[in-house]
């Protein structure tokens, strides 16, 4: 599967790339400033500054999980979903913390796998951000599928102690 995920990830980032190159769009990898009216200044990826004078700018930012800071930073136990994306060999158990469309997103994978998997979510329901029919609906038919479904719970903190995390 990560090898899978690994070819339509490159695809894609390929497809982009031709895409943009075949509209004549100057890729710039760095970090970037609006400096002006129609400028730019790039900080390289490779090293040195370029300065754009530009009439159009995009702007593509990429994502990045975010992690309270109560969780430990060690990620070969307490994982974002990037680290998630990479794992090589299954988890016995996992739970995942959050219980919006991402978390149960993973939550469904996991489980059908064959791992023992709890969401935790601090609201009183999951996807509290749904029709609460639809949530319901999604919480029968995880404890159907032997998700265990945390609602109402906030995290206080998370240890890692000799390989095992501890919430």
């Amino acid at each position: 599967m990560i090898e899978r995920k690994n070819q339509v990830v490159q695809k894609l980032r390929g497809g982009v790339a031709g895409l943009l190159k075949g509209k004549k769009v100057n890729v710039i990898a760095g970090r970037g400033k609006i400096t002006g009216k129609k400028q730019v200044t790039v900080a390289l990826n490779d090293g040195g500054t370029q300065m754009l004078d530009c009439d159009s700018i995009i702007i593509a930012t990429g994502s990045e999980p975010t992690v309270p800071e109560i969780f430990p930073q060690d990620r070969s136990k307490v994982m974002t979903s990037d680290e998630l994306l990479d794992l090589n060999d299954l988890p016995e158990s996992l739970m995942i913390v959050g219980g919006g469309v991402i978390g149960c997103e993973f939550a469904t994978v996991f489980a059908e796998l064959g791992t023992k998997v709890t969401v935790v979510e601090m609201l009183d329901r999951i996807i509290p951000n749904e029709d609460t029919e639809i949530s319901e609906l999604l919480t029968k038919s995880f404890r159907t599928r032997g998700i265990n479904i945390r609602t109402g719970v906030s995290v206080k903190s998370i240890e890692t102690l000799n390989g095992t995390a501890s919430v």
